[in-house]
């Protein structure tokens, strides 16, 4: 249930069109009633992490018959592109390698498209 996928480490959910009924048992009032956000290192973790929290979710009706419905398109677009990053004010450009780094050692799927600095031999 919503408990148990609010307990798996990086998922976090937000509730919106919920109520607890005097049983402490979530009940739907309508509309988009969650919000399932993931967080890791990168989008994919992020994404994959919501989506198991989503999984662990179900809403039952009166009748006994699931009716939940969550999207499964989001973040598609985002998964298919290198992030871009811009940096400004790298003085030296020592704070500028750890991300360096991270992105040659795949860590982060990203690429640094400008770096503005005053100094002309900044990394």
């Amino acid at each position: 249930g919503v408990a148990g996928a609010d307990s798996i480490d990086g998922v976090k959910v937000y509730h919106a069109g919920t109520t607890v009924d005097d049983g402490k048992v979530v009940r739907c009032s309508g509309g988009r009633v969650l919000a399932v956000t993931g967080i890791g290192p990168g989008l994919k973790t992020a994404t994959h992490l919501a989506y198991e929290g989503v999984k662990a979710i179900d809403f039952v009706g009166s009748d006994g018959n699931s009716f939940l419905h969550h999207r499964t398109d989001i973040a598609k677009g985002a998964l298919s592109k290198k992030l871009r990053i811009g940096v400004l004010g790298s003085t030296r450009g020592t704070a500028l390698i750890p991300l360096m780094e991270a992105i040659r050692d795949g860590k982060i799927d990203a690429e640094i498209t400008a770096v503005v600095s005053n100094r002309s031999a900044a990394p």
